[in-house]
């Protein structure tokens, strides 16, 4: 329900709002309150917390005008319908400033009170739509970010094709302007103790002196990039390092576990990033040795099916078989067995990088198909397919993923075309940069956000020319002021006049 209050000093005339109220909007709006003064209006807006008001512009003790215009300071969003009598409408218009909603000159007509409510009340409505829709928004995105964190660190763990160009992208997404940076790795011989709340409770402790951190859990590692120009000063410092004393005193009391916690040196190029990584994981590995180090050919597969690339990935895994070849000969067995723990690792680093709830394949039913093959080479070609068939069903899980925000600009466009409507707006709107944006559009449109636009704007032109509205109504209607570059920008679109159009 929408809360209204009237502020009115005459009896007879909230009587009189009060039977057009009860008579047409019973349904859709309730009465919250009643009040005589203007002191009254503005604490009643407070404690009610209305969404329409019908204020008397002369009242005792503060005068509507003056109300108004506080009430606007504290509660922008509230329409104020201006109530006034004939001989001070003029003065009643020039309130215009303060925001007010609408204007009621007294004698009320039931034709123009049920005319400015109706206005009002489709505009409160569109708004909390509004305000609802960026609300969810921001829930997804808030959602998002860590999928994001994790998205960063693999690529660069992967060392894909677009790493550097993705880092940079989503350092500005997550309002990231630090340049010096550092990996901080956290390895442990039981690492299936690892999941999101932990890592969530050690970011949220390295948080205490480091602002920002981009973590993820990723190949068994928990992996902290930390980004700061101060990195140097806080790396040396007490309170660095007593943070990783109190991490690994932790982990031993409260796992009963060891870990080794390995940092990388300080970089400031972007172009040093995957270098800096295996910096740290190195490490990591070199102390003690309780972490098991990953194939770099099979991490170079994932890399490339990360990117889609499957002339790559078929290429690096027809490399892979032919040592095996060499190493095994004709040992189909021992083949086999590598090959069983292969797709272990592509379906478990897969969906590291995209997520559980991507479905890839059985490893159970892969490892039985691959043990009744006879033939190597059946084999050869069987796995040759289950990589095809992984990076297509990345393509897809991609693109539904991307098709979600774009359908939202869509959607906003399809709602507000006859508006002045930007780029710049819309990324606000979704909370991606506008060049992420802009591009992430045109990869799934075809077709830049501008051009999109105007096609969305110029079929509702058509439409409108063949139902019989004038030109220069209908160049108001799809988002254009002036008629005649409306127009302009139709025969650009269709070829022809909109006069030609209605012709043809």
């Amino acid at each position: 329900m929408i809360k209204l209050m009237i502020a009115e000093d005459e009896y007879m005339e909230r009587k009189a709002l009060r039977y057009f109220l009860n008579k047409y909007y019973s349904s859709e709006i309730q009465i919250v309150a009643e009040v005589a003064n203007g002191e009254n209006a503005l604490s009643q807006a407070l404690i009610q917390k209305v969404d329409i008001i019908l204020l008397d512009i002369q009242m005792p003790k503060l005068d509507g005008l003056k109300a108004a215009e506080l009430i606007k300071e504290d509660f922008a969003d509230i329409e104020i319908i201006i109530l006034t009598a004939h001989s001070k409408f003029e003065y009643a218009k020039k309130s215009i400033h303060i925001g007010i909603s609408d204007y009621l000159v007294k004698p009320y007509l039931e034709e123009e009170f049920r005319e400015v409510l109706d206005k009002t009340i489709e505009k409160i409505k569109s708004k909390k739509k509004k305000k609802s829709s960026q609300l969810n928004l921001k829930n997804k995105l808030a959602e998002l970010t860590p999928l994001l964190e994790q998205e960063i660190i693999l690529e660069i763990i992967y060392g894909t094709s677009s790493s550097l160009k993705k880092f940079v992208e989503h350092k500005k997404l997550l309002d990231i302007n630090s340049n010096n940076y550092m990996f901080l790795i956290i390895g442990a011989s039981d690492s299936c103790m690892y999941h999101k709340e932990l890592l969530f409770k050690i970011k949220k402790k390295i948080n205490r002196i480091i602002d920002r951190i981009i973590a993820s859990i990723a190949l068994q590692d928990m992996v902290f990039l930390l980004l700061d120009d101060e990195i140097a000063r806080i790396k040396e410092s007490r309170e660095f390092k007593e943070l990783i004393f109190e991490l690994k005193c932790d982990f031993k009391l409260n796992y009963h576990t060891e870990i080794i916690i390995a940092q990388s040196q300080i970089y400031n190029e972007v172009g040093d990033i995957y270098h800096s990584y295996n910096q740290a994981k190195s490490v990591l590995m070199d102390e003690g040795n309780k972490i098991k180090k990953p194939y770099q050919r099979e991490k170079v597969i994932c890399g490339k099916i990360i990117d889609r690339d499957l002339d790559a990935a078929i290429k690096e895994f027809n490399n892979i078989f032919s040592i095996l070849i060499e190493c095994y000969g004709k040992n189909a067995g021992k083949i086999k067995k590598y090959l069983k723990e292969f797709i272990i690792l592509l379906n478990r680093d897969i969906k590291d990088y995209f997520g559980s709830d991507i479905e890839l394949f059985s490893t159970q039913q892969v490892e039985k198909e691959i043990f009744s093959f006879e033939d190597l080479y059946d084999i050869k070609i069987y796995i040759q397919h289950l990589i095809s068939k992984v990076v297509s069903i990345i393509l897809e899980y991609q693109k539904d993923g991307k098709n979600q925000v774009i359908e939202t600009v869509k959607n906003y466009i399809k709602e507000n075309y006859n508006e002045d409507i930007s780029l710049s707006e819309m990324a606000e709107y979704t909370s991606f940069s506008r060049y992420y944006l802009s591009r992430l559009f045109k990869e799934i449109e075809g077709i830049n956000f501008k051009d999109y636009l105007i096609k969305v704007r110029m079929e509702k032109a058509k439409e409108l020319l063949k139902s019989g509205e004038k030109i220069k109504d209908i160049a108001d209607l799809v988002g254009y002021s002036n008629p005649n570059y409306f127009s302009s920008a139709f025969k650009k679109y269709t070829g022809i006049s909109p006069t030609k159009y209605l012709k043809a």
